[in-house]
């Protein structure tokens, strides 16, 4: 049992590195990503989520918005599923569609040089 507890704590280990004191998670395409700690991860999804950067976006484009910008925290997915699904404002928009499309037009096209 210690020996499979220890193998996966290596085996998780192998995604982190620490350089000049600071901590990062490297992605599966080997880009390293700044860990936050709790208050830390608190201040960017509201940046991102309801910032000047934000804009209420699902929680798939928030997330992926977060790690383009280079952070990452070991509850991500879960904490921006559960900002994003409590947002007042955004369960306000839930399921509502967007304005539906005019119907097109044709347009006649004639060629001047016959």
């Amino acid at each position: 049992m210690a020996k499979n507890k220890s193998r996966t704590l290596k085996l998780k280990a192998a995604k982190f590195c620490i350089l000049n004191s600071a901590l990062y998670w490297k992605d599966p395409g080997g880009v390293l990503l700044n860990c936050l700690v709790e208050e830390e991860a608190k201040q960017v999804m509201e940046d991102f989520h309801k910032g000047d950067c934000g804009g209420h976006l699902f929680w798939k484009a928030t997330s992926n918005k977060i790690l383009r910008a280079g952070y990452y925290w070991p509850t991500l997915f879960a904490y921006v599923y559960k900002i994003v699904k409590s947002c007042h404002k955004c369960q306000i928009f839930e399921g509502r569609q967007k304005l539906q499309p005019l119907p097109l037009k044709p347009i006649e096209v004639s060629t001047p040089f016959q």
